[in-house]
């Protein structure tokens, strides 16, 4: 039975309504739902820091430079920081649980390309694409847990397991790789991601309900990729500078754009915002100014 109704009456609407089941789902099992967003979670912090203790089986095994070992730690941050907030754009108009599950499968994707990785190069792509995966579940697993669990309490206390969950991924990392790495190589720090990957993956889409979408929100392709760039070079000519230093022509390329890019944002903002009160300035006044214009024309006609 649908329990969607139309109102005439704005007043009977607010005292009588009700949230429709495709708006917000209370899952089955929520600790179950919980587990299967924390475990992906859990997966991209801890890739953050396993891989730090694998780089000089790496440089080993494929060769390089010190500055192409260290892009493979930053290749991740960077793609990370970059999407960010666009992932979160993507979530309210495509659905988290959408976005949170196309992201899951971009990671996994490219952690096998990165277990298959024949040199450098491609493995510091393949991080990059990680890095893409694993911006695509941080924002939607907020908005997920922050629906299946509607009582304050209880989403306080999923919340406060889901942020454990990062420390626990962090802390681990150095440790898991260097038993991974000893006891197997270099390629087995990416290869655990693929089997938690797929269980969180199953999990996901057996007990995460969808949350509320807005399709109609108009995208801003202009804006989303102006963001992405000001943030992706901001945050690589951070990393480029804590190693080369902040005279150095890459760092101020880098920054420079980085700046030259969020004061265009920043000023366009302020310009929309102008314009808009601006015009509703004008439109407060139209009124006035007509009753004036009557006024004038009638001591004309006498």
């Amino acid at each position: 039975m649908n329990c969607c109704v139309k109102f005439t009456d704005i007043s009977a609407a607010t005292e009588t309504f009700r949230m429709c089941p495709g708006d917000m789902t209370t899952p089955t099992h929520p600790r179950l739902a919980l587990f299967a967003i924390c475990l992906g979670f859990a997966m991209i912090t801890l890739d953050a820091t396993i891989v730090t203790v694998a780089l000089p089986a790496i440089q080993r095994s494929l060769g390089g430079s010190l500055t192409g070992l260290q892009w493979v730690v930053d290749a991740y941050t960077v793609a990370l920081a970059a999407v960010l907030l666009s992932a979160g754009t993507a979530a309210d108009r495509f659905g988290a649980r959408a976005v949170y599950l196309t992201g899951l499968s971009g990671f996994v994707l490219a952690s096998v390309a990165c277990v298959l990785a024949p040199e450098l190069p491609v493995l510091v792509a393949a991080r990059a694409a990680q890095g893409l995966g694993a911006a695509g579940l941080i924002p939607p697993s907020l908005t997920l847990i922050v629906h299946m669990f509607p009582d304050p309490a209880r989403r306080t206390w999923a919340l406060g397991i889901w942020g454990g969950t990062s420390g626990i991924g962090l802390s681990a990392g150095p440790v898991l790789g260097g038993l991974a790495v000893s006891g197997i190589g270099w390629q087995a720090v990416f290869l655990a991601n693929i089997p938690i990957g797929l269980a969180a993956l199953a999990l996901t889409k057996l007990t995460v309900p969808d949350s509320p979408k807005r399709p109609g929100e108009r995208l801003d392709l202009l804006g989303q990729a102006t963001g992405i760039l000001a943030l992706g070079l901001l945050t690589g000519g951070l990393i480029q500078a804590s190693r080369a230093g902040w005279t150095d022509p890459a760092v101020l390329v880098l920054l420079g754009g980085g700046r030259t890019l969020t004061l265009h944002v920043a000023l366009s903002v302020v310009a929309v915002t102008y314009l808009v009160a601006g015009g509703l300035a004008v439109v407060a006044t139209m009124p006035r100014q007509n009753s004036r214009r009557r006024v004038h024309s009638s001591e004309l006609c006498r």
